[in-house]
C-alpha cells in the first residue's frame, strides 16, 4: 500500500514499503542498518545475527533496504518466536516501517506454529519499551518464564541471548 513520506535521501514523496526475507545483495545495506542502531556487544551479536537468525526480513523502500528485523526460535514443547534484533535506517525512522516488520514478523511466527513471541531490551531504552508495548508485549517476569518452561528455560535464553540489564517482553501469537 503506497504511504506517503517526507523527501529523504531523495527517496521519492510517496513509496511503497515492502517487507521480504533478505537476500545477498542486501547484507551491506543490513549491516549499515545494525552499526547505526548498536554498539558494543549489542552490534557485534546483531551482525552475527545475520548469518545466525532463523531468518532475517528486510523493509524496502524504493529500492533501499530501510529497516531489518532478524527472528529465531525456539522449541520449548511448544514455538517460541524470537524478534531479536529490530531495527530501522535513520533516514527512515518514524514512517512506520518497524511496525511493518514486526506484524510481519509475528504472522510468519503464526504461520511456523508458534504460540510465543518474545524480545528483550535495555531496561533503559524508553522508545523501545514502549513500541512493543503499544503492539500488545507485556513484560514477563524471568521467575514466570522459568516456571512455564522449566527445562528449557536457559534454552530460552541461550537462543534469545538475554543478559542483565534487559527486561523480557512477550505476546501470545494469535
Amino acid at each position: 500500500m503506497p504511504r506517503n513520506f517526507s523527501e529523504r535521501d531523495g527517496m521519492p514523496v510517496s513509496a511503497e514499503i515492502v517487507v521480504r526475507d533478505m537476500n545477498a545483495s542486501d547484507r551491506d545495506q543490513v549491516k549499515e542498518i545494525l552499526e547505526q542502531s548498536f554498539e558494543g556487544w549489542y552490534l557485534r551479536e546483531g551482525l552475527k545475527g545475520i548469518d545466525s537468525s532463523d531468518r532475517v526480513l528486510v523493509a524496502e523502500v524504493a529500492g533501499k533496504v530501510a529497516g531489518m528485523a532478524e527472528l529465531r526460535f525456539y522449541d520449548a514443547g511448544e514455538m517460541i518466536g524470537i524478534v531479536y534484533y529490530l531495527a530501522t535506517h535513520l533516514s527512515y525512522r518514524e514512517l512506520g516501517i518497524a511496525s511493518r516488520l514486526l506484524d510481519n514478523a509475528l504472522k510468519f511466527f503464526k504461520e511456523e506454529g508458534t504460540s510465543l513471541a518474545l524480545c528483550s531490551i535495555e531496561h533503559e531504552n524508553q522508545a523501545t519499551v514502549e513500541f512493543f508495548g503499544k503492539r500488545g508485549f507485556k513484560e514477563t517476569s524471568v521467575r514466570s518464564l522459568a516456571s512455564k518452561y522449566k527445562i528449557h528455560f536457559f534454552g530460552i535464553l541461550r537462543r534469545a541471548l538475554i543478559v542483565p540489564g534487559e527486561t523480557i517482553y512477550t505476546k501470545n501469537v494469535d
